[in-house]
């Protein structure tokens, strides 16, 4: 079993319009613990208060919403039913674990692009130049039966 991994930062999700739909974005803190395939993940408030709390295993995957507005538990079979349930979008957030490490996922198909730093995976451009810096931006573009959407992740040191 791989070591476990510890990422924290800054992510900010921006969403195309899509049908009657608005475009929207949310930012939040985050501190991601434990494997791609098994982990935890805290999103917090800009000020750094908690807000929800998701934890995922290969056949499941749980957000806890914390502090006021919290209460229920939302459960599906997978971290990306999880996102589309809490988000309206199913995001490839397990496959941006190794995006943010700066490679693409080895268990699925990605094609390296000519431009070096970048590659395409899932449908979606993946940006690592300036990974050194700590920050990865993976941007889909809108087709038929998906919006636009854009992932930018800001990791701390």
């Amino acid at each position: 079993m791989p070591p476990p991994i510890a990422l924290q930062g800054q992510m900010g999700i921006k969403l195309g319009a899509w049908h009657s739909d608005p475009a929207r974005g949310m930012s939040f803190g985050f501190f991601f613990q434990g494997q791609v395939e098994q982990g935890s993940l805290s999103l917090m408030t800009p000020l750094g208060s908690q807000v929800a709390q998701v934890d995922w295993t290969p056949t499941s995957a749980t957000l806890r919403r914390v502090g006021p507005g919290g209460g229920e538990d939302i459960q599906r079979g997978s971290i990306e039913e999880l996102a589309e349930t809490a988000l309206g979008e199913a995001l490839p957030l397990q496959t941006l674990v190794h995006w943010m490490q700066g490679h693409p996922d080895p268990g699925l198909p990605h094609r390296t692009l000519q431009d070096a730093g970048n590659f395409e995976q899932r449908g979606w451009l993946i940006d690592t130049h300036e990974r050194a810096q700590g920050r990865v931006v993976a941007t889909r573009q809108g087709q038929p039966g998906l919006r636009d959407a854009r992932i930018q992740v800001r990791l701390d040191p």
